[in-house]
């Protein structure tokens, strides 16, 4: 920006014991307002790329879910439907669903992962308990699944390698139902505390078009008023589903 030689930069990392991952921020300040952030994020390369080229192909699923460890099942899906595209290899409508509703619990625990250190950023730390609390029911249901709290691993090309008998498929919705009475129970204080929304409202400015250029993907996309989500691709069982993404258009936190 222009009258950035006017500005106080402060930078902030790659290493500071708040980041849970490297990476480089320069922030400029214009007294108390943060006017301009550039990061720098090549602080962290795994090699995975080359890894996959050295793998046959089938040995790339495992790879391929350890891109990130906490969305780890829609990275395996993704290229077990890629393989099934190129080999017009046909999976099992159960192992659709199977695969629908555990892309679903991994978007769950993910999005309150998030939504609890988001809490605890703007001072609400009891929030951040509550939702790390019910967060608890996700991973359990998870482990109860595969015998993993996040690595879930079900994901073979062709379909799954696992299934769910009747007192799983009972506990998922009793516990579903449990989570969405906790959930209702503290997201006023996201949507409606005067507090929280004095440190969120009209904050961290992303509109449309830069939404689109910087490459935004699922809910800071959809704050920014465009509806996209990759689930209305109608990949898995998705297209077989009544489904509609949540959009805003306050393009703000």
């Amino acid at each position: 920006m222009s009258n950035q030689a006017k500005l106080t930069v402060i930078p902030f990392g790659p290493q500071h014991p708040v980041l849970p991952e490297p990476v480089q921020l320069q922030f400029y300040v214009d007294e108390e307002k943060i006017v301009d952030v550039l990061p720098n994020i090549g602080y962290v390369h795994r090699g995975i790329e080359r890894a996959a080229e050295l793998n046959d192909y089938r040995r790339n699923l495992y790879l391929c879910e350890r891109i990130c460890g906490i969305c780890n099942i829609i990275h395996g899906q993704t290229y077990a439907g890629m393989i099934e595209k190129l080999t017009d290899t046909e999976i099992p409508i159960r192992a659709k669903y199977l695969r629908t509703i555990w892309a679903e619990v991994a978007r769950l625990q993910s999005h309150l992962l998030w939504l609890g250190l988001f809490g605890e950023a703007v001072g609400f730390e009891s929030l951040f308990m509550k939702v790390w609390r019910d967060r608890e029911l996700v991973l359990e249901l998870t482990e109860a699944t595969n015998g993993h709290r996040i690595h879930l691993g079900t994901t073979v090309i062709g379909g799954v390698n696992k299934d769910m008998d009747a007192p799983l498929i009972s506990r998922y919705q009793k516990d579903m139902d449990k989570l969405k009475k906790e959930i209702d129970d503290w997201a006023n204080v996201f949507r409606k505390d005067k507090s929280f929304l004095s440190k969120t409202v009209g904050m961290g400015m992303l509109p449309k078009k830069d939404a689109v250029h910087s490459g935004a993907v699922g809910p800071v996309i959809r704050a920014s008023g465009i509806p996209q989500d990759m689930r209305n691709n109608g990949y898995e069982a998705y297209g077989e589903l009544d489904f509609k993404p949540i959009v805003y258009d306050s393009c703000d936190v």
